[in-house]
């Protein structure tokens, strides 16, 4: 099948990351393309085939169990049905083998983008760090801390607060103009584990989750060759400006808010915040 021939073309490398759902590497760009872009590729091939698989190990064992009906008047049918099981426990096989080394959508619709365009506006020789950790805010490394909270709801028999902290994107590159860029993504999941005991007494259980999002941009631009206008896009908390005597560094945060887990980040807004800053950057102007 397709899927198979797609995972066996993969690298060891990147069948570690397929494997891991972590990446970690300091290359040039076009390396750190052709890593990421084969394995996006094979994610979106299983995407599309893992329901295949499912069909078709469904119809193998339905029609091995319509074979054991045929077997009670031609015994030797029963061999057959048994290779039609046998055929269906493969394809079952498969699909939960690939499912467990599928991939947010966040690599093939953030993470691999986001390098292509850096690659573009990176030289050829300068190395790119990466740190890409997709197993999840659940993960139990990421858990910060897990509580049993007070409230005054009468109605809530037990309320367990977890709070997890997920880095999941983090990395840096110095583009062709001589500017440094860093950036990293950290989502803060707080989970909420309620028990409520309803008007009959029985008791009841629901899960209520908080996602926090926050987009962090960091661009250090050399004096020598630009300055930085700070006017009224500066305003606000989610902006720092530092001048040193060599260099000027700007931070730019941005935080997003939201009820649903797993949600993949948007590229073109991170790429906005880069934009923002690269609008207050002007080259010096050299005195003749």
């Amino acid at each position: 099948m397709k899927v198979i021939r797609a995972y066996q073309s993969l690298s060891p490398r990147q069948q570690q990351v397929v494997r891991t759902k972590q990446v970690d590497i300091k290359a040039v760009p076009g390396r750190a393309l052709d890593l990421l872009r084969s394995v996006g590729e094979f994610d979106r091939v299983s995407d599309e085939s893992r329901g295949d698989l499912v069909k078709l190990g469904a119809i193998l064992f339905g029609v091995g169990f319509a074979c054991i009906f045929v077997a009670s008047y031609f015994y030797s049918v029963i061999y057959v049905s048994m290779g039609f099981f046998s055929l269906s426990a493969v394809a079952f096989f498969l699909y939960f083998f690939f499912r467990k080394r599928d991939l947010p959508n966040t690599m093939r619709l953030f993470v691999l983008p986001l390098v292509a365009v850096l690659r573009e506006d990176m030289e050829d020789k300068e190395r790119l760090s990466l740190k890409v950790d997709l197993r999840g805010a659940k993960e139990k490394s990421k858990l910060q801390s897990k509580e049993r909270k007070r409230t005054r709801n009468l109605a809530i028999h037990k309320l367990v607060e977890s709070i997890y902290v997920d880095p999941w994107l983090q990395g840096s590159a110095r583009l062709a103009d001589g500017i440094l860029i860093h950036w990293k993504i950290i989502d803060t999941l707080r989970h909420r584990d309620i028990t409520k005991r309803g008007s009959s007494g029985k008791l009841k259980f629901k899960t209520k989750s908080k996602v926090k999002r926050l987009y962090e941009v960091q661009l250090t631009v050399p004096k020598k060759r630009y300055a930085l206008e700070e006017g009224d896009a500066w305003d606000g908390d989610n902006v720092k400006v530092n001048h040193k005597d060599s260099k000027s560094t700007v931070r730019v945060r941005r935080v997003e808010v939201s009820r649903t887990t797993g949600r993949p980040a948007e590229l073109r807004p991170f790429l906005q915040m880069i934009a923002s800053v690269y609008k207050q950057v002007k080259p010096v102007e050299r005195s003749a």
